[in-house]
């Protein structure tokens, strides 16, 4: 697997999908705590969480590449390494498209880069992106409005990922 893509309407207006993909808080609910500020071009920023043996760090490093608000916006993805002091793998793209439908927003996300990947970690993500963008957007989406996410969507303990060692400028 090279790429991989995933589409899901909402019965939201993209102005809201787009707040909760541009939010730290609200990545923090439905995806990782993270220190996202905001979507500039060139801004780097990381997700954290409690290391597990997909990455022992719990640390994928992230830059934003492109932002075409709010349509479309692609972030550079790297995985910590797999085991403490080891290589980190290849550097990933996550793609987001946003379009308007007669129904909601079509949210959809491609992921390349995943070529050179150690062999499971394309089905991990395939799975992972399925669970966050069918379970846990959509629940984070009804604390979104006019463009506004409210944090409290989401408890931590109804999160995908665990955090509980995290340093103060994490969103959680």
């Amino acid at each position: 697997m090279r790429t991989l893509k995933k589409s899901v309407l909402y019965p939201h207006p993209v102005e809201d999908v787009w707040a909760a993909l541009t939010s730290g808080e609200a990545l923090a609910e439905w995806l990782m705590p993270n220190t996202f500020e905001e979507p500039v071009e060139g801004a780097a920023f990381r997700f954290q969480y409690d290391p597990d043996p997909i990455c022992a760090s719990g640390i994928v490093e992230c830059r934003i590449l492109k932002v075409d608000a709010p349509y479309r916006m692609i972030w550079e993805w790297q995985n910590g390494p797999m085991k403490a002091g080891g290589p980190k793998p290849p550097i990933m793209q996550v793609e987001w498209i946003l379009k308007s439908e007669a129904n909601g927003t079509r949210l959809t996300l491609i992921q390349t880069g995943l070529k050179g990947q150690p062999w499971f970690i394309p089905y991990a993500m395939s799975f992972g992106w399925g669970a966050y963008l069918k379970r846990l957007l959509p629940v984070a989406l009804r604390n979104v409005e006019a463009g506004q996410f409210t944090p409290g969507a989401i408890p931590m303990e109804k999160r995908l990922y665990k955090a509980t060692n995290l340093p103060p400028e994490v969103k959680r």
